[in-house]
């Protein structure tokens, strides 16, 4: 248990960058929907 608990918290490089590449797409799809539903309430007046 140890051994894998060890592992679970070993942050590569490579595992970082795929990361921060996630976040990044999360915040622009975060993004996506802010701007229609802006769209969408604009629309209803």
């Amino acid at each position: 248990m140890d051994e894998r608990h060890a592992g679970d918290y070993e942050l590569t490089q490579l595992d970082y960058e795929s990361a921060s590449q996630q976040v990044e797409n999360a915040a622009k799809f975060l993004d996506q929907i802010e701007q229609v539903l802006h769209q969408m309430r604009f629309n209803d007046e």
